[in-house]
């Protein structure tokens, strides 16, 4: 947990002295790129962190190494065996893919909020805060899709169904929850306003009361692991992140004029705030439908920072992005709001690491792992007899694990 906090608290210093000096579009940049390097290299170097990382993506890489996998030929989405493919002709070291994976992850993420967010700096704190780069390296492919997903959202302000529905395609090839998105690009052209909400809200109660139906019927034919009574279905998710995303919703729709004055596109982020509470608030019942929920949520860190936009700007935003706007010092109004937003941030994150839902505490690097040291050496003279000690070695319990998740690729993976 140290290490996750020093991380927080040098980007923390760092956005603290750039804002305060102006944030002009070079500092931005030099943000971000150390943000990139810091948080992608954290990631990059992580040993047997997040549940997925032993649980599918280790064993995946060693069976495509050893079996040789097709890229169509797999349970996993093609984007994804594509680049295990490209990867695995140059190292067979699985490290590559969480290097590789990492560094595509954030770099798209950040250069998405350096485009359309008016503090990237603040953006990228709340990308923390709010626990998403937790979440990101335990769903590796999930968390691809929805890096993806974000160039998405300006062709739905723009009305632009079929750039739109490239950019999801593309994020399919990584997970296929991305599809999800399609019919949301109709449903988010209907705005949530006073005049909408009660209907919204009315819809979202009767889903939340046939939610274990409508999950019970799907996992009939489509991740069908979860349909299990041991599986994550039957499961729910704690409501603190429900609290959490209630309060993001709560800020959004309260600054919904406020948006509106500054773009009238920008009520997309009403939206996706809504849905994100919306599945969250389905987790609570059936766990596996919080996941819907990143792909609303990932637009937090660009949507909140735009609260704190100055009134004097929203001429130049209609026709600038909004990374482009020019700096203004806060109002009382304005710095109460950011106040706030950090604190309720800072609490959620130390809930969220106690809660590890993600199993990324402790953080381990592969810098001082002996049984890893071990495996690089193995793999210059037998690369298969590598692998197969370092699975023995997790298996006798070096790692905190099951022989037969090691063994074998699940046939239903997250």
């Amino acid at each position: 947990m140290a290490v996750y906090y020093g991380v927080l608290t040098v980007l923390a210093l760092g956005a603290g002295i750039l804002c305060w000096s102006g944030l002009s579009r070079w500092k931005s940049i030099l943000f971000g790129f150390a943000a990139l390097l810091l948080l992608g290299g954290l990631a990059a170097f992580r040993y047997a962190v997040g549940y997925d990382y032993t649980h599918i993506y280790v064993p995946l890489y060693f069976q495509t190494l050893r079996d040789d996998l097709s890229i169509l030929g797999s349970v996993h989405e093609p984007g994804f065996m594509l680049l295990e493919k490209l990867l695995l002709f140059f190292t067979p070291n699985y490290q590559a893919l969480f290097i590789a994976t990492s560094f595509l992850i954030y770099g798209l993420t950040f250069y998405y909020y350096w485009k359309f967010s008016p503090n990237i700096c603040l953006s990228i704190l709340i990308f923390l805060l709010l626990g998403q780069y937790y979440s990101s390296m335990n769903f590796v492919r999930q968390s691809m899709a929805v890096a993806i997903t974000l160039f998405a959202v300006p062709f739905l302000q723009k009305r632009r169904l079929a750039a739109y529905l490239l950019i999801i395609l593309l994020a399919a090839l990584f997970h296929k929850s991305a599809l999800i998105m399609i019919p949301f690009y109709f449903i988010n052209l209907i705005p949530v306003s006073w005049y909408t909400l009660p209907v919204y809200t009315l819809v979202t109660a009767v889903a939340y009361l046939l939610s274990g139906k409508v999950v019970a019927f799907v996992t009939r034919f489509w991740y069908s692991g979860y349909g299990e009574p041991d599986g994550e279905v039957i499961s729910a998710f704690p409501f603190p992140f429900t609290i959490s995303m209630a309060i993001a919703f709560a800020l959004l729709f309260g600054g919904y004029k406020r948006l509106r004055s500054l773009n009238r596109s920008y009520y997309i982020y009403v939206n996706y705030a809504f849905f994100a509470l919306f599945f969250v608030l389905m987790g609570t019942r059936i766990a596996i439908l919080d996941r819907f929920s990143s792909y609303f949520d990932a637009i937090l860190p660009v949507a909140l920072p735009l609260l704190i936009q100055e009134p004097e700007d929203s001429k130049a935003a209609e026709d600038a992005s909004p990374a482009l706007l020019p700096h203004t010092r806060l109002s009382l109004r304005s710095s109460i709001l950011l106040g706030g937003i950090l604190i309720w941030g800072a609490a959620f994150h130390q809930y969220v690491l106690m809660k590890d839902n993600h199993a990324v505490v402790p953080y381990r690097c592969i810098f001082n792992q002996p049984v890893y040291q071990e495996y690089t050496e193995g793999l210059k003279d037998d690369p298969i007899g590598a692998w197969e000690k370092l699975l023995i070695h997790w298996a006798a319990g070096e790692i905190d694990i099951l022989p037969e998740q090691l063994l074998a690729v699940p046939e239903d993976p997250a």
